[in-house]
């Protein structure tokens, strides 16, 4: 447990945010006001003791008025298994309640190191302050190299720096000879994104394993291409030195591309508590945005994930391909927990025009979950369930479970079907299944199933050299085929999906 609670500070009531354990380069995102950077910055405190008071001390005083400490009721919590400490404004400063432990607390986060970056201004050296020639250094490979990467520009192989011996500061040079004479531009002729990247470059070159580095804002006015190879690079330097990177964004590039694992996404939930929600997919965070971008379908379908998508649209083929009538077009769109399903379909009422058909179709296990909530007053989410509850619609399974138990149900005459599935290729999949890695996960639970549809799949593709996801595609199509051999059965459960009730 590492958690920063965060109370009445900005625009944030009330936040329990879990601070990341494991290495990766984390997306912290919301909307406009959600508190990103207001977290980034109260995290900036483990390891910097003036971060609270730099970043937030009140910003206009009166001479002549009884005006409050807008401050006053605010309460920043850090807290692990070694303890809490909780700072307070008091007296123009934030304090601790108990220094005695504010050390041992944050020390008990377990980093070698914090930075907290974002924008590099420009900067200018003292007006009268000269440089020798000789002080200049070259910037180190693995700096100039990647920054040459993700700006595709060979030019940043050629940064040097130097530092002033009046502030102590360094300046960045970019060096370039032209008819046998040295020339040296300094950063402040490179763009905001391109120094703020050297500036974070530089920062994670020379810091500690197992740092943890706050970024503002990664897009720093920097091109989408540019953007997702800042973010590889960052992902493979989280791997490689066991940092934990954590950055506030609205980059809808950025979403798009990072698994929703690594995302963190800052919401209001219905009492006005800020909460942090995490795995949610890219379509639930930019919601119209996931959307509008492309040509506008007839049929939104929102689905809990990729999984459920890959059946519904195994499904949704069956019946095309069994009907002999024009088939509207459809889009499905994996948004994350059965309840952002509800609530995105809601949401898009107010955005799609109204041609645009919304339907929730949920995975079976969450059926009864929705009715109590349809049903019960008190339960969370009542208003948005009963208001969009006829356009909800459940898959006759949880998808893996659905898969693992056909292919379980009779292995051998499956492994026939499954043989044929895939052009006839030999696939031992009693083999597979009876292998003791398989047998060791034993229960039908959904994780359960997750893991052995997960072991299946690269058991198939060691034999067909297919990619993974399809032979996921492959296997929900089969699934597909069999639940639904009588096509009657078929057309009575998604015809009103399709063509309304």
């Amino acid at each position: 447990m590492r958690t920063l609670h965060i109370e009445k500070l900005r625009g944030i009531k009330s936040l329990d945010f879990e601070v990341p354990y494991y290495p990766g380069a984390y997306l912290l995102t919301g909307a406009n006001g959600a508190g990103k950077s207001t977290v980034l910055a109260c995290l900036a405190q483990l390891g910097d003791p003036e971060a609270l008071q730099r970043f937030f001390v009140p910003d206009i005083c009166f001479t002549d008025s009884t005006a409050g400490n807008v401050f006053a009721e605010t309460k920043i919590i850090y807290e692990t298994e070694q303890g809490r400490v909780c700072y307070q404004f008091r007296d123009g400063k934030w304090s601790p309640d108990d220094s005695s432990a504010e050390q041992n607390v944050l020390r008990s986060f377990c980093f070698n190191d914090v930075i907290f970056t974002g924008a590099r201004r420009k900067h200018y050296p003292a007006e009268n302050e000269k440089f020798s020639i000789k002080d200049i250094k070259r910037v180190p490979d693995t700096v100039t190299s990647n920054l040459a990467v993700i700006f595709d520009d060979e030019r940043f192989q050629h940064l040097h720096s130097i530092t002033s011996k009046e502030d102590g500061r360094e300046y960045f040079l970019y060096h370039r000879t032209h008819e046998n004479q040295d020339f040296y531009y300094s950063e402040n002729n490179f763009s905001a994104g391109q120094r703020s990247v050297l500036q974070l470059l530089m920062y994670l070159h020379r810091l500690p394993k197992k740092s943890f580095i706050l970024i503002d804002e990664a897009e720093m006015a920097l091109h989408p291409k540019a953007q997702k190879r800042l973010l590889e690079y960052l992902e493979r330097t989280a791997k490689e030195k066991q940092h934990v990177i954590l950055v506030s964004t609205q980059s809808a590039s950025l979403i798009r591309i990072t698994d929703p694992r690594n995302i963190l996404f800052l919401e209001n939930d219905e009492n006005g508590t800020m909460i942090c929600r995490r795995n949610v997919y890219p379509a639930a965070i930019l919601g119209e945005m996931a959307i509008m971008e492309d040509i506008l379908p007839e049929i939104m379908l929102f689905v809990e994930d990729p999984e459920a998508a890959m059946l519904l649209e195994a499904i949704v083929e069956k019946l095309h391909n069994n009907m002999d009538i024009q088939f509207p077009y459809i889009k499905i769109l994996p948004v994350g927990g059965y309840l952002q399903v509800v609530i995105l379909m809601d949401n898009m009422a107010r955005v799609l025009p109204p041609y645009v058909k919304r339907r929730a179709v949920l995975d079976q296990d969450a059926e009864r979950s929705i009715h109590k909530a349809l049903t019960d007053p008190r339960a969370s989410r009542h208003e948005v369930v009963a208001r969009n509850h006829k356009n909800i619609y459940f898959l006759p399974c949880a998808p893996e479970q659905g898969v693992i138990q056909l292919l379980e149900s009779a292995v051998r005459h499956h492994e026939a079907g499954i043989i044929k599935l895939f052009n006839s290729t030999p696939i031992p999949l009693s083999g597979i299944m009876n292998d003791p890695r398989y047998r060791d996960i034993g229960g039908d639970s959904r994780s359960d199933c997750k893991d052995k549809m997960t072991f299946i799949v690269r058991g198939i593709s060691r034999y067909t050299d297919e990619p993974e996801i399809l032979i996921r595609k492959k296997l929900y199509r089969y699934y597909a085929d069999n639940y639904y051999r009588d096509l009657r059965d078929l057309k009575a459960d998604y015809c009103s999906l399709i063509f309304g009730k």
